[in-house]
């Protein structure tokens, strides 16, 4: 348990990150990726690390949809961390963050992908 709240402290404290677009960002999913995969088997940890990345792609598919008029379907709790667990081993100087962002903009192309083209269906 003193595990689990000295990294919950850690990542309250843990600063500002800045993502390539200039946006400020907090919280889990700025640890880096090796910190990330370091506590992969904590439950405790890992319900603080699928929190934050459901909200950080729920906020992005808010802002999205703004902009595209369409809102993405999400993926479930268990695919999100498998995404980024992958995306973490294979890229252990990133942080979950760019993972998700990376995650978000697969599910774009594949929205696009299955889209029907303008004009297609109308008479």
């Amino acid at each position: 348990m003193k595990i689990i709240a000295a990294f919950v402290l850690n990542l309250a404290i843990s600063g500002i990150a800045l993502s390539k677009d200039s946006y400020a960002t907090v919280g889990a999913g700025t640890v880096s990726c090796g910190e990330f995969i370091q506590h992969q088997n904590d439950k405790g940890t890992e319900s603080i690390f699928i929190s934050w990345l459901q909200g950080f792609l729920s906020g992005i598919n808010i802002s999205e949809s703004r902009r595209t008029n369409r809102f993405l379907i999400l993926p479930n709790a268990e695919t999100i961390l498998l995404y980024i667990n992958k995306f973490c081993k294979d890229n252990p100087l990133e942080q979950p963050i760019a993972g998700a962002m990376s995650l978000y903009a697969e599910l774009m192309e594949r929205d696009k992908a299955t889209r029907p083209s303008p004009g297609v269906g109308k008479h």
